[in-house]
């Protein structure tokens, strides 16, 4: 167990591979594997990269709505850099958007920023609302998630949001602003970060060279 969840020792698909075939050698595999990642969360010395691990199992071994059962008493539980990892993976799994909403009202901007992130790739009227109120969300990391997620459902309601985080007063929303136009691969909006590496800032010009240059490598 220790092995499988350790990214040194394997890679994500022989770690999931090796999972598919241990479940039905060992019908114990899931609770034992539950109770190792509860553990080792509840330890001293927290890996990050050994629990995306140990998530990204889980899901193999189990339907999302287990999962969610499992875990969740973790999130009362563990510091905020592993409750955000926690909460990405189970929004993405469960597409719960009702306590995806709750969620969002947390105060911590890295639980804001993963739920959106975990929503990314689908596509309702309930979640482009859930989209819309992340693009105004006050810290410029859940705003430019939600203005990929917008993106990925509707490019054409997303780019004046895009174009709003490009005009925003503050420096951390118009480099995040570039990271979303980077992203989307879109040669379409390269226009829009034209502004950017005109910018007053240097940290804005910087994102928009190397948003510019995702475009290019595309």
């Amino acid at each position: 167990m220790q092995e499988i969840c350790d990214p040194a020792r394997y890679s994500r698909e022989a770690a999931l591979a090796a999972a598919n075939v241990w479940r039905v050698r060992s019908p114990s595999l899931y609770p034992d594997l539950t109770g190792f990642l509860r553990e080792h969360c509840s330890s001293d010395h927290v890996d990050l990269a050994f629990v995306a691990r140990a998530l990204d199992v889980l899901n193999v071994l189990t339907p999302s709505c287990a999962l969610l059962m499992v875990l969740r008493p973790l999130l009362r539980e563990c510091g905020p850099r592993l409750r955000s990892k926690l909460v990405l993976v189970l929004v993405r799994q469960s597409q719960n958007l009702g306590w995806a909403n709750k969620l969002l009202e947390d105060d911590d901007a890295r639980i804001r920023a993963s739920v959106i992130e975990g929503l990314w790739g689908g596509k309702s009227p309930e979640l482009e609302q859930i989209f819309l109120r992340g693009v105004a969300d006050s810290h410029h990391r859940v705003a430019a998630n939600a203005a990929y997620g917008l993106y990925l459902m509707d490019a054409s309601k997303a780019t004046p949001e895009i174009e709003r985080l490009l005009a925003n007063e503050e420096r951390a929303f118009r480099s995040a602003a570039a990271w979303v136009v980077g992203k989307t691969g879109s040669t379409e909006l390269r226009g829009l970060l034209n502004p950017l590496i005109r910018d007053r800032d240097p940290v804005v010009r910087h994102s928009g060279f190397q948003a510019m240059m995702a475009l290019r490598s595309r």
